[in-house]
């Protein structure tokens, strides 16, 4: 088994220079989520290889707010079927401390999959003891350490897309334009209305970016930057999910540009 190196990753920064060349090392990183209180949406992402990539797993049972009587009163996760196009809902029972779908809060444990590139939604307790008190949670893992990784996405067909709710699958900040979507089998168009689109969250509404034949992404909402000559510079910050609007299913297979630090 490797030793394993502890290392905070916080803030969407990476402190690996400070180790200089690590050989055979699993490097442990985290991100601090604060949930501000009464019923206010998160979209997060994991960026990291979970210890266990299980619901249970990634928020352990000490993380996230819970109830015996009512999903209500808990946090609340919302995880996006892409198959489907719906949410599944989450909330943590303290009777016997597992989680339950949020629509059958008095049924069996449920325990799904969750790994490097999901995004989640972590909404704050909305009504009961919790409703006025905020709480910071840790999404930890292990520093991803392949050259690519896959993220497989649905689509729905051109001017019909599917959403998918994703994230860098990688431990580090990225550029919109260096995200390889379009490589991997993306559908970029000249038409604003059935180019693959990007939408990032701010925390009251979206930014959308929109694919271009070549690969780069414009800014389509709430500014209008379609037309511009050159890509819009954006950062997708490690653990920022993100919702992907696409024509075509396919797998998405981004790059690390931090691997030579970890060898």
């Amino acid at each position: 088994m490797k030793a394993r190196v502890g290392i905070a990753l916080a803030c969407g920064l990476i402190a690996l220079a400070a180790f200089g060349d690590v050989f055979s090392v699993n490097q442990v990183g985290y991100n601090r989520v604060v949930l501000s209180p009464g019923g206010v949406h998160h979209l997060v992402g994991l960026g990291f290889d979970p210890f266990d990539a299980t619901l249970l797993g990634v928020f352990g049972t000490n993380q996230l707010r819970g109830s015996a009587t009512s999903p209500l009163f808990c946090d609340l996760v919302l995880r996006w079927n892409a198959a489907d196009q719906v949410y599944e809902r989450y909330a943590f029972n303290t009777t016997d401390m597992t989680f339950r779908w949020a629509t059958n809060f008095s049924g069996p444990p449920v325990n799904p999959v969750i790994e490097s590139g999901d995004g989640l939604w972590i909404i704050s307790a909305a009504a009961g003891p919790y409703a006025g008190q905020s709480n910071t949670i840790y999404l930890m893992g292990e520093v991803v350490d392949v050259l690519t990784n896959e993220v497989p996405i649905v689509g729905g067909g051109v001017g019909t897309p599917a959403y998918n709710l994703i994230c860098n699958p990688f431990s580090c900040d990225v550029e919109l334009n260096a995200m390889r979507f379009l490589e991997s089998g993306a559908y970029g168009s000249g038409s604003p209305v059935l180019t693959d689109r990007i939408l990032l969250w701010t925390g009251t509404g979206y930014k959308q970016y929109g694919l271009k034949p070549d690969g780069t992404w414009r800014e389509m909402y709430p500014v209008n930057r379609w037309n511009e000559p050159t890509g819009t510079v954006a950062t997708v910050s490690l653990g920022e999910g993100i919702w992907y609007s696409a024509a075509n299913s396919f797998t998405w297979i981004p790059t690390n540009t931090y691997l030579h630090n970890l060898r």
